[in-house]
């Protein structure tokens, strides 16, 4: 919670987007999109720049938290670890990376009427190993604006590679559950305490 706190300029907000729903006046607001008039006159904090391409205003080691709601699944899939490798780059020891993405095994399990077989997922931490990643992304958004696909695995896998230690939010699945509960799978990285910027 202390990170939360800490100075706006402390804190990282990668895809916000280009309306008042995705931007935080409590962060540093990264996104593409930003024209000059859009959010009125709020002292709110925007730089226009590509995710896969930050300026070099951003430097490394200079973030506490970096944040990232439902931009990674708009990426490709063959950016993505690059990309969070970056990201992690810019963290300072200690650091935070919030990333959460739609949960695919959700929508398989939605689509075929089956979602008792989430709470399987804890009991058989194997059983997505076995997806073709790679394969399933080539064809799974194929006319959206989506390009990749996530569970919360392979999100964690990526993130662990990328030298953050990944921890899965463990959320409550409960029958009564908010849906977002159900459909989102959340990762947080944390850069180790003594780790170097490459």
């Amino acid at each position: 919670l202390g990170l939360l706190l800490r100075p706006l300029t402390d804190k990282l907000n990668l895809g916000a987007g280009g309306d008042a729903h995705g931007i935080d006046r409590e962060m540093i607001n990264v996104d593409r999109g930003y024209s000059i008039d859009q959010c009125g006159d709020a002292p709110i904090r925007r730089i226009k720049a590509d995710v896969l391409s930050l300026p070099p205003e951003l430097k490394r080691g200079s973030f506490a938290v970096i944040y990232a709601h439902h931009l990674v699944e708009h990426l490709h899939y063959h950016h993505v670890g690059d990309a969070i490798k970056a990201w992690a780059d810019l963290l300072e020891p200690g650091g935070v990376m919030y990333l959460c993405v739609p949960d695919t095994l959700w929508a398989m399990v939605t689509a075929i009427g089956r979602k008792d077989l989430l709470s399987e997922r804890r009991r058989m931490p194997n059983a997505v190993k076995y997806i073709d990643w790679k394969r399933a992304n080539g064809i799974a958004y194929n006319g959206t604006d989506h390009l990749s696909i996530w569970t919360e695995e392979s999100l964690a896998k990526v993130v662990a590679e990328s030298g953050l230690e990944a921890r899965i939010w463990e959320r409550q699945l409960s029958p009564s559950a908010n849906w977002l509960a159900w459909c989102e799978a959340t990762v947080i990285g944390i850069k180790p305490a003594g780790a170097k910027n490459v």
